[in-house]
């Protein structure tokens, strides 16, 4: 698998946990986990230490996702966080 996107706060499983979980089985796989919840700077910083390569802001413009899986597929770093 070469790229997971996933949301952080979803109804039945926590995001944060699938991020672990990925990091943990699925090392080389990139993660990108958006968010649009409360405390949106406390859960991107989570998920980026628990392996997130990247994280989104929601809503989240399908320009700026594209550009951000084919900059994880091709390894370039992130430009900026918020």
């Amino acid at each position: 698998m070469d790229l997971v996107i996933t949301d952080l706060l979803m109804p039945d499983v926590d995001g944060l946990e699938v991020t672990m979980t990925l990091q943990r089985s699925q090392a080389k796989t990139k993660i990108i986990a958006v968010t649009g919840g409360t405390g949106i700077r406390d859960f991107r910083a989570a998920a980026e230490l628990l392996g997130a390569h990247r994280t989104l802001p929601k809503p989240v413009a399908v320009k700026d996702l594209l550009e951000a899986v084919q900059q994880e597929l091709e390894g370039v770093a992130p430009r900026d966080r918020v």
